[in-house]
């Protein structure tokens, strides 16, 4: 059955309380008020709620001042402090294969999340997104998890190893410098999940040291643990691929069920399953992708149809109205009224 509240490896909080003394933070204070027992991070394999893990975050960021606590955390989160899934990272073959692995195990080290992994042309994604209904502050999260998955790819690529952009679901909070700066590459906000986009090309890019037999034996462990969410619903991972491939003409429910490694039969019943349907879940994922678009970015109406997907502005602009009784230029006005 799915755990009513997420759950993570506390792995994922290594060195915590290290980090907050740095900004002179009184840990009991800190951690009392979220009830949180800082020796559960001294022990990676235990699990602690994601929904608090997400709120430390915040509440760092809130009681020390810095906006980008979480981005600090993140650059600083070297790949054995992430615990198995470090492990399993760095222990595979290739950065590309450390990539993939991250997309394709992280469910079993954190729950109420979708991870990918595609590669398009001369570009490969490696995305992240924590489900809004089950969490809803973890705009932090994004960015400590996104610079724990660029240490793992720089223990391939070097020091020097840079990714090509980094994609954001938040709006921009008049951080830009500071993000760009800590990847070295530039950020785009308000997109439809959080990813970090590198050269296809370093895909080849060997691990040293990488130990294909402990690889496997850190995966049987990983999967031991049974943190990963079982159940008939599948709706969050297909409309984690959907996002990914909005854009993509080949957008079907053959491309669906091969991304998602399972019969095209069996992923019809499943969606089925949860009350929904391929087309359905396009539709729905188009909806919250455009609102998002509206709401986060300062992409123009044409350009936004492009990325969810249309062929033409117009057929965008028609769908829009049918969902929200509203154009899409009148809905980011309303929005942006409210925001200022």
């Amino acid at each position: 059955m799915q755990a009513q509240t997420p759950q993570v490896l506390a792995a994922a909080a290594t060195g915590i309380d290290g980090f907050i003394r740095r900004y002179r933070l009184c840990p009991d204070s800190f951690f009392g008020s979220l009830g949180f027992a800082p020796e559960t991070a001294a022990q990676p394999m235990s699990r602690m709620d994601l929904d608090l893990y997400c709120r430390m975050m915040e509440l760092g960021a809130e009681r020390s001042g810095d906006v980008n606590f979480g981005l600090a955390y993140g650059q600083a989160f070297t790949p054995e402090m992430l615990g198995l899934i470090g492990y399993i990272a760095i222990n595979s073959a290739s950065l590309g294969d450390a990539a993939q692995n991250l997309a394709a195990y992280f469910p079993w080290h954190q729950q109420g999340t979708a991870t990918g992994f595609r590669a398009q042309d001369d570009l490969s994604w490696i995305s992240y997104r924590v489900a809004p209904d089950r969490v809803r502050m973890r705009d932090q999260d994004a960015l400590v998890t996104l610079g724990m998955f660029r240490n793992v790819l720089r223990h391939a690529g070097g020091e020097e190893w840079a990714p090509e952009l980094i994609e954001l679901e938040q709006a921009d909070n008049g951080t830009r410098a500071e993000i760009e700066a800590a990847f070295g590459a530039p950020v785009r906000f308000g997109r439809p999940t959080n990813a970090l986009v590198f050269r296809s090309a370093d895909q080849g890019l060997a691990m040293p040291k990488a130990d294909g037999t402990l690889q496997q034996l850190l995966r049987c462990n990983l999967q031991a643990l049974s943190l990963r969410e079982t159940g008939p619903c599948v709706t969050e991972a297909a409309a984690e691929v959907i996002r990914l491939h909005l854009k993509d003409t080949t957008l079907d429910l053959d491309l669906l069920s091969d991304r998602m490694g399972m019969p095209r039969w069996t992923l019809q019943r499943r969606l089925q399953d949860c009350g929904t349907s391929f087309a359905r879940l396009v539709e729905e994922t188009r909806r919250e992708q455009a609102c998002r678009y509206l709401e986060g970015s300062g992409l123009s109406i044409s350009l936004i149809a492009e990325e969810l997907g249309y062929s033409e502005p117009s057929a965008f602009v028609r769908a829009f109205r049918r969902w929200e009784n509203t154009s899409p230029s009148q809905y980011r006005k309303a929005f942006n009224a409210l925001r200022h």
